[in-house]
């Protein structure tokens, strides 16, 4: 009682947490909660507390609308009462986001419920611009001394980022273009709702004070040039005064200086350099005098010159270098005279710096100079921008080129960074499909840093469309016509017509007829062309009249009524030999393909002649050879191999005086002594997993919610459950049998008496109940989940459920005072059912599936091994070997024990076992054949052979020891002589007799399957592999179209021509069909088989070939035209191998499928018995059918 009080406050800590349970009074709920703009999100609940909702920007306020069940309830709404609990209050709204807070409170105020809803106000922003006039040059705006906008040209403008309504803007001029002066007029305002567009901005250029500078001259007795700031020349030819030409702004400097020198005097000027300060500049004083001064070269050393550089000295005198080294100017100084070395024009992509560079000549040529160049470092700058509108890919150069592909909208910036100055230019290269792109802010200089106001806008293009029209002449039916492979049109009728769908303008038509008129054929002429701009009006269609013949020719053999069709088509019904004619005329040039839509009752019919083409003539030639069947039917199969059967056992009961045991489907097996056994019928191939003895009568369950009652199980009743459900265990608690089982709800089924039943859910969705033991107080069952779980129950009806670990549960059994669950590699144990602990835990214990009490001892059983325990505390395990099987169930009556799954298991002690069985177990047998005296079969490591089909005789398949039975054998023939089986790896054994065997070295490849025809055996496999042989012992290659590239799965000889199948290798979709009349030619044949169904098996009845596959059979009367039957065949039955018995096709399968039909087309399911089916064969009287762990059965009510 004390664990069940724990699992409850667990169980509602936990609701708790998952707000199912609410510490406040569900009375205060609100009934309905609505907001009058937007949408609550999620939708309103009374237990959902918290919401969400948008609305648009322009949402100055909502309406909140409330309401509550209970009418003396009050409600704030963030702070404020409601007057009503059914009105509503009107909630102001800022932008972004608004919490309104709901309380309810109850009448008395002691029971309180908050609902809050955040409503978000959309934030709208707005763009910021104006125009621009005046401008000659380029200048930098502002928007909030920020978002930097470079304008080089008069107009609009407007800023990359937008404001948001109710934010303040303030346009300013951060860098004023050269020369010019720019003021902003509403420069500054709050974006109200709209985007701003008016601010004005006004460039004129500057007006600047200037002054002249000048002197006088003195002593000039010829001509001299005076510069000012290295330029500005001015020529003296007299003594006076002087002025240069160029004004000077007021501040700015001026430097006179002596250009060139008067021949034959030296002229020095004073009062030469100085500042423009408000006046003209008129005491520069220059003297000349005549002395002669001794002149001096002024040079120096370039270094680092990957270019061209030029020297000035002194403003002029301009120098020219090319590489590095010694240079000097051509020009020589005076002595004392001032020189100054610079650099004019800088090589590209360097800097080139003078050191020394300025001096007074002193007496000796100047050679220090120094001139040193080094690489430029450029700052460079991204150009881009954003893309909008756009539903394709686009193209944008930038300057004619570094092309840039655009996919979606969003920014984007070209791969190529420019230097800082330099232009750029963006340009759509490449227009999207069905739309037109166009740039704005396309163009501009690079001014010191990125651009990224380029705008690239995409609109979808306006292509006008046109009709594609026809007209038709000379038709009498219906046709069909089509544009470009499409757009069907029906026409029925001469005259003008027109296709539904228009074509854009420029784009191709063509038309074709889909299908002709019946009788006639319609031919196009100017079907073809390009839209041009208008309706295409010149396409006629003229149809004429077609030439027709009969199709025809003669029945024999026919006992009854035979239906012949003519191209899957046109049924007509023979009941009696002679010619026939199909009522339906073929066109001449048309293909025919006479086929049997119904053979006749006893009989079966085939074609020859039967396909073509009509040329010029009526078809008179089409033959229908009709033979009785037999009519026999194949249902009563017995087990050969292993007995009692083959089919795993589920589940076993004692009564008393007998065991009944259950399993797949259908099987009930009843033995007084557990070892002699008789197979029951019951009436279903539903398979069992559970029975149960009440004292008066056994009740199992099984498959599809099936229930079977038997007084004395022998004799079986089915009942109604009430499910489909797979029911895996019963138990009798004394009053009411309790089965459970796997699904969807209704895992449960109660009953007092095994006939009236109700189904129960333990839980609602799905689970998996596998076991189910009573103590006598309690029901316990196990589920097969991931990790180890019980469901515990009272009275059957409702389910508790308990962890018991990490490890998966699959069986329970109980002594009354405790229960013990088995599973993957565990043992667990309770007292209560509550409470558990593992017993045992390790790999080494396997998968237990099946435990049970025997009145003294608990025992389990798996793979290879019994356990026993006392106590359900210490367990001993007994190896047996049961050849890698599970054992699904353990019992035990006191004297004896039954131990089943795959095989039976008998002991008398629970210590010593015994398997009950006789036969082979092999991995598995894939052929058989019959010799006339004894039937071969041959599988992996195995020859078994035996002269009735019930009693076999496993014979060496003749290899050396120590490995005399290592090969696995695919297919066995016989040729009334020698018997040749064949194999992996090229295998080939031979014998005259079946019981001696010698081995044949002929090929590696691996050999599936062998026939004998046209005197010699023919054996194929893999990959694409034909070998025969005269007698078996000498083997010669062959070749195919599938050399390398296919695999044959078998072949059969129909008395003149070889048919083998399988499928290609190349992409693993398609079977292979290959003819030969010799085994030497091959050749590859059509058909219509689906993809991924390959043929594995193939026979010939004296009329038709039968071949099979996965879900699929396909007949031939000729090895040439195939045809896929479906009646009765399932499409997810994997068929393996096919025979003619003398009356019926027998087809096998390797999902435990056996297929019967008189004629090829029609079958039926033989499906009460189990395992995978390899090989099938018969010897006139019986069949035999081989397959995995060396199934065989046998039939013999042919």
């Amino acid at each position: 009682m004390a664990a069940f009080t724990r699992i409850v406050l667990l169980v509602l800590v936990f609701l708790s947490g998952c707000n199912w349970l609410d510490s406040e009074n569900p009375a205060t709920n609100l009934a309905d909660l609505n907001i009058s703009v937007g949408q609550l999100e999620p939708a309103f609940s009374s237990s959902t507390l918290a919401y969400t909702a948008t609305v648009p920007g322009d949402t100055n306020s909502i309406t909140l609308t409330l309401s509550s069940s209970d009418t003396t309830d009050t409600a704030t709404v963030n702070g404020v009462p409601v007057n009503s609990m059914s009105g509503s209050i009107v909630i102001p709204l800022n932008p972004g986001a608004n919490t309104i807070t709901v309380v309810v409170s109850s009448a008395d105020q002691a029971r309180t419920r908050t609902y809050t809803v955040v409503v978000t106000r959309t934030v709208m922003a707005y763009s910021v611009g104006g125009t621009v006039s005046g401008l000659s040059g380029a200048l930098t705006l502002q928007n909030n001394a920020g978002d930097d906008l470079v304008i080089d040209a008069d107009g609009a403008f407007e800023f990359a980022t937008s404001v948001i309504d109710g934010d303040d803007y303030a346009v300013t001029v951060s860098v004023q273009p050269d020369g010019q002066s720019c003021s902003v007029t509403n420069a500054a305002g709050t974006v109200v709702g709209a985007d701003v567009s008016d601010v004005s901005v006004n460039c004129v250029d500057d007006v600047a004070q200037t002054y002249t500078v000048g002197g006088s001259v003195g002593g000039l007795i010829g001509s001299m040039t005076l510069q000012n700031n290295g330029a500005d020349d001015l020529t003296v030819n007299a003594i006076g005064s002087f002025s240069f030409a160029t004004a000077m702004a007021d501040g700015t400097a001026y430097a006179v200086t002596v250009s060139s020198q008067p021949a034959g005097q030296l002229c020095i000027v004073s009062n030469g350099a100085g500042t423009i300060s408000g006046a003209n500049v008129n005491n520069v004083s220059v003297s000349c005098s005549g002395i002669v001064v001794p002149t001096y070269t002024v040079g120096g050393t370039v270094s680092g010159l990957t270019g061209n550089v030029t020297l000035q000295n002194n403003g002029a005198d301009d120098l020219p270098i090319a590489a590095d080294g010694p240079f000097a100017f051509s020009t020589v100084l005076i002595d004392g005279s001032t020189y100054a070395v610079t650099v004019s024009t800088q090589p590209d992509g360097q800097t080139c710096a003078v050191s020394n560079g300025g001096g007074t000549v002193s007496g000796v040529n100047v050679s220090n100079v120094g001139v040193t160049c080094i690489d430029n470092v450029v700052p460079t700058y991204t150009v881009g921008g954003t893309v909008s509108g756009l539903t394709g890919n686009v193209t944008l150069q930038n300057n004619g080129a570094d092309d840039l592909p655009i996919a979606a909208d969003g920014p984007f910036a070209f791969s190529t960074a420019l230097i800082d100055g330099s232009t750029y230019a963006v340009t759509v290269s490449t227009q999207p499909d069905g739309q037109t792109c166009t740039v704005s802010n396309a163009g501009g200089t690079v001014s010191g840093v990125n651009v990224s106001n380029v705008g690239v806008s995409c609109v979808d293009n306006v292509v006008p469309t046109y009709f594609v029209r026809i007209t038709v002449s000379g038709l009498t039916g219906s046709m069909r016509l089509q544009n470009n492979g499409g757009d069907d049109l029906i026409v029925g009728s001469n005259g003008p017509n027109a296709f539904a769908t228009a074509l854009d303008d420029g784009s191709a038509y063509a038309v074709t007829v889909s299908v002709q008129p019946d009788g006639q054929t319609c031919t196009v002429t100017n079907g073809s062309g390009t839209i041009a701009g208008a309706d295409v009006a010149d396409i006629s269609v003229n149809c004429a009249d077609n030439i027709v013949y009969s199709v025809g020719g003669t029945v024999s053999g026919l006992t009854s009524t035979v239906t012949l069709q003519n191209n899957a088509a046109d049924d007509l019904n023979v009941g009696a030999n002679g010619s026939f004619t199909f009522p339906t005329a073929v066109d001449d040039g048309s293909a025919y393909s006479v086929s049997v839509g119904a053979q006749p009752a006893g009989q079966l019919c085939s074609v020859t002649n039967g396909a073509g083409t009509i040329a010029g003539a009526n078809v008179t030639n089409v033959s229908v050879d009709c033979v009785d069947t037999g009519g026999g039917t194949i249902s009563n199969w017995k087990w050969a191999n292993p007995l009692p059967q083959g089919n795993s056992i589920g589940d076993i009961a004692w009564n008393g005086s007998q065991w009944v045991a259950v399993g797949e489907y259908g099987t009930i097996l009843t033995s007084p002594d557990g070892l002699s056994w008789t197979s029951r019928d019951a009436g279903t191939v539903s398979s069992f997993s559970g029975i149960v003895w009440d004292g008066g009568q056994f009740v199992v369950v099984g498959s599809e919610g099936t229930v079977l009652t038997s007084p004395d199980g022998a004799t079986w009743t089915g009942q109604t459950s009430g499910t489909t459900n797979f029911m895996t265990d019963i138990v009798w608690s004394g009053s009411q049998f309790v089965a459970v089982g796997y699904g969807l709800g209704q895992q449960v089924l109660t009953s007092p008496d095994g006939i009236a039943w109700t189904t129960r859910s333990a839980v609602a969705g799905y689970l998996n109940m596998q076991s189910v033991a009573w103590n006598g107080s309690l029901f316990v069952a196990v589920t097969a989940a991931s990790a180890g779980e019980v469901y515990t129950s009272p009275d059957g009806v409702v389910w508790t459920r308990v962890y018991l670990g990490a490890y998966a549960a699959y069986s329970v059994a109980t002594d009354g005072s405790q229960f013990v669950v088995t599973g993957s590699s565990v043992i667990y144990r309770s007292i209560d059912g509550a409470v558990w602990t593992m017993v045992e835990q390790s790999a080494g214990l396997s998968q237990i599936f099946a435990v049970t009490w025997d009145g003294n001892q608990f025992l389990a059983a798996r793979a290879g091994g019994i356990y026993s325990s006392p106590d359900g505390v210490n367990w001993t395990l007994r190896v047996i070997d049961n050849l890698g099987g599970f054992l699904n169930v353990i019992v035990g009556n006191g004297s004896q024990y039954l131990a089943a799954g795959s095989a039976v298991f008998n002991s008398p002690d629970a210590v010593a076992w015994t398997l009950q069985t006789s036969g082979e177990f092999v991995w598995g047998l894939y052929d058989v054949v019959w010799s006339g005296t004894q039937f071969v079969a041959v599988g992996n490591s195995i020859v078994l052979t035996s002269p009735d089909g019930v009693v076999w005789t496993r014979r060496d398949q003749g290899y050396p020891e120590p490995f005399p039975n290592n090969r696995f054998l695919e297919g066995v023939d016989w040729n009334g002589d020698t018997f040749v089986a064949v194999g992996s790896g090229g295998s080939i054994i031979v014998s005259s007799d079946g019981a001696t065997w010698t081995p044949v070295v002929a090929t590696t490849s691996s050999l599936t399957a062998v026939a004998w025809g046209a005197s010699q055996f023919v054996a194929v496999g893999g990959p694409g592999v034909i070998i025969t042989s005269p007698e078996g012992l000498n083997w010669t290659v062959q070749t195919s179209d599938f050399d390398g590239t296919g695999v044959f799965n078998d072949i059969s000889w129909n008395g003149s021509f070889f048919v083998a199948v399988g499928y290609e290798t190349v992409n693993y979709i398609r079977s292979i069909i290959v003819t030969s009349p010799d085994g030497v030619t091959w050749t590859s044949q059509s058909h219509d088989i689906p993809d991924y169904r390959f043929l594995n098996g193939i026979t010939w009845n004296g009329g038709q070939f039968v071949a099979v596959a996965y879900g699929v059979i396909v007949t031939s009367p000729d090895g040439i035209t195939w045809t896929v039957q479906t009646a009765g065949v399932p499409d997810t039955m994997d068929l393996k191998a096919v025979i003619w018995s003398g009356s019926q096709f027998v087809a096998v399968g390797a999902d435990v499928t056996v297929l019967t039909s008189p004629d090829g087309v029609t079958w039926t399911s033989q499906n009460s018995i189990s395992g995978g089916f390899y090989g099938v064969t018969s010897d006139g009287d019986q069949v035999v059918v081989v397959g995995e762990g060396g199934r065989i059965i046998t039939n013999d009510t042919l």
